[in-house]
């Protein structure tokens, strides 16, 4: 892992917290393969300080979706996690 800006290794962790705000969001109509999607998923980047991660809004009508919305982040059960991103399942308005 670098750094995008100055290509330095990343070797320490920090804690962003779990919650966010909505820089900007998307509807998807297709699934990844290119197939068509039965129903449209809602993403946003999700922004926390400096960075940020792309992300599924779980629970939210497209049409109340606004940047700057804070959102917070939803996980699997605790035994159910392994440590990776997968983990958050989606994120909701808070």
């Amino acid at each position: 892992l670098f750094c995008e800006r100055c290509l330095s290794e990343l070797d320490e962790w920090i804690d962003v917290g779990t919650t966010g705000e909505v820089y900007t969001f998307t509807l998807l109509y297709e699934n990844y393969d290119g197939s068509t999607r039965e129903t449209p998923e809602l993403v946003a980047f999700i922004k926390f300080g400096d960075g940020g991660l792309v992300h599924r809004l779980g629970f939210v009508n497209p049409e109340q979706v606004e940047i700057g919305m804070q959102v917070e982040a939803v996980f699997k059960s605790k035994n159910e996690r392994d440590g990776t991103l997968k983990d958050i399942l989606y994120f909701k308005k808070k």
